[in-house]
Formats: C-alpha cells, structure tokens, sequence
C-alpha cells in the first residue's frame, strides 16, 4: 500500500535512508549527519502541499511495516522562475516492498506533482551511489513518459 508519510513514520524512514547509505559508495568515506537527516525528513513530512518549497513524501507499506520511501520536493523553476519545478530527493525500497514498490512511488510522485497546476515540469532522478541498476531505472522512467534531459558529472576530492 502507497501512502502518505505520517510523524510516526519518521524512525523507519530514517532507518531506511541510514540502510541505504550504509550500502552506497559514501559509506566509509562520508558519515550521516543523524540530526540533520532526522530534521530533514522531519521537515518534509511536515512541509507537504503543493507551495514552493513543500514536499510530498509517500511510504510503501508491506504487512504493517514501512519498507521504502519517496519524497519530493517543489522549488521555482531555476529558483527564479514563476512556475514550478518538481525533484525527487530520495527513492529507497527494501527488497520485501515488492517488485513494483519502487514504481508505485514514483506515480505517487508523479500525480501529486501533476496535481498541482503550479507546476511545469517534474524531474526523476538517480545516482551511483548505490550501484543502481542504469538499464532498468530508465527503462522505468522512459516507461512513464519521461525523457533523459541532462546529466550529472563528479569528481571525488578525496
């Protein structure tokens, strides 16, 4: 079941971030801020609608017990803009949300920003951070209807 995030599921959604992070490349390397990634989450459960700067965070559901997450957040179009934009922000789900959790997050996401006439744009993101899968996360973006318009370069300063 896909459903909006609530207070109560701030624990389990942080635990799930400090899951994932702990099996990405930044593990080791970089450690999470546990009060500032309490805050954050705290903060976008808190600030969801449909306003610059509001976020919407929807939780997988399996058996009871939260087993994934997806939040999003509005922002102006270049921060400047008078229409706007929305990002996805993070996108983790436990091998026991199911094979289609990750899916069901994303048009979750994807209504509530085409929910909101505000908006001209919504963007889908991934990193490889966590040794996504590229063939199959774009097959799932291009699948509903989204284009690849950019990219991202890094370069590790360690």
């Amino acid at each position: 079941m896909i459903r909006t995030a609530n207070l109560s599921d701030l624990s389990r959604v942080y635990e799930l971030l400090l899951d994932a992070h702990n099996k990405s490349k930044y593990n080791g390397h970089v450690q999470v801020d546990e009060k500032t990634a309490r805050a954050l989450i705290m903060h976008c459960v808190q600030r969801q609608g449909l306003h610059n700067g509001s976020t919407n965070v929807s939780v997988v559901e399996k058996s009871g017990k939260v087993e994934g997450f997806m939040i999003g957040i509005l922002d102006r179009v270049y921060h400047i803009g008078d229409r706007l934009v929305a990002n996805d922000l993070f996108l983790v789900c436990t091998k026991k949300a199911g094979i289609t959790a990750a899916s069901r997050l994303v048009d979750d996401y994807v209504k509530w920003a085409e929910d909101n006439p505000k908006v001209f744009e919504t963007k889908l993101s991934w990193t490889d951070a966590l040794g996504v899968d590229a063939a199959q996360i774009e097959s799932l973006y291009a699948k509903k209807g989204f284009v690849k318009c950019g990219g991202i370069w890094g370069k590790e300063l360690i």
